[in-house]
């Protein structure tokens, strides 16, 4: 095997896992580090220029080890030929704060 196949071959991996783990649910899951029991219904998308985020919400299996189910939080952009996606994991105390947050900032 020559050094130019094998850099194919690691590039053309790279791409596949990429794609993988943004365009799945199995994927997404492996970011998050659990289960994707539930995505809730809707999400809030925000478009600027030719640029666009969404935001959706999980309910992620808790782990054997005890820990109770958490909310997952998916920030996804889109661009042209652009893609990324990040994952924020909180617990269900953490969420409803940030819900507590994001409601008083809405209301102010």
């Amino acid at each position: 095997m020559s050094f130019g196949s094998v850099f194919i071959f690691l590039v053309l991996a790279s791409i596949a896992y990429g794609a993988f783990t943004l365009l799945t649910k199995k994927g997404r899951a492996m970011l998050f580090g659990g289960k994707i029991i539930k995505t809730i219904e809707g999400s809030v998308t925000s478009s600027r220029g030719m640029s666009t985020t969404t935001l959706q919400v999980h309910l992620l299996e808790g782990n054997p080890s005890g820990l109770p189910d958490r909310i997952g939080l998916e920030i996804s952009s889109r661009a042209f030929l652009s893609a990324s996606m990040m994952p924020v994991v909180l617990s269900r105390d953490d969420a409803l704060k940030l819900s507590a947050m994001l409601q008083k900032a809405a209301q102010s």
